[in-house]
């Protein structure tokens, strides 16, 4: 992966071969299955000088190839990330805006990809992410997710159902 001495926001697509996301699947990079941010720190805390800034769109996107390094169904090199490197007094309004413009499955139905292990004493559920793809260590000794793998699935199919209709409609007005 190259160096992104950065702060900014991004976009992961799927180009692979797991049948649950080959609606989207597509090397052209038209429907991201996730949308995040990479900021050190809020910019009223530090001035832009700071070297704790730089890095932080590689960091953030090393650890989600290292996330999707370890869950077992999916394999990190069918991944693509688009960049945009803005400010990040723009970014929260910038990412809200790219979600409810393109419904990342890994946004709004499959939450969970994004979190951190949860700290020594806290147990709870699985992240439902974690839930439909296993094989990361700390999300495998929570207990299961209040939806089942199954049901996760059905979710994603419903969802990517919608999704289809919605772009037929953009793309073809009037047609239903």
């Amino acid at each position: 992966m190259a160096r992104l001495d950065h702060e900014g926001i991004y976009a992961l697509y799927y180009a692979g071969a797991c049948p649950l996301y080959q609606p989207v699947s597509s090397p052209l990079c038209e429907t991201p299955l996730y949308v995040g941010s990479a900021y050190s720190s809020p910019s009223w805390r530090y001035t832009r000088s700071t070297s704790a800034s730089r890095g932080a769109l590689h960091s953030k996107l090393r650890r989600h190839l290292q996330t999707l390094d370890a869950c077992a169904d999916l394999d990190p090199a069918d991944f693509y990330v688009r960049c945009l490197l803005v400010d990040d007094l723009f970014a929260s309004k910038a990412v809200r805006l790219m979600i409810d413009d393109h419904q990342p499955l890994w946004n709004v139905v499959v939450e969970g990809f994004s979190n951190y292990a949860p700290g020594a004493g806290r147990r709870g559920p699985r992240p439902p992410w974690h839930e439909l793809h296993p094989g990361v260590p700390w999300a495998e000794v929570l207990s299961s997710a209040s939806k089942s793998a199954d049901g996760l699935r059905a979710a994603v199919h419903e969802h990517l159902l919608r999704q289809q209709q919605r772009m037929r409609q953009e793309t073809h007005p009037g047609s239903g």
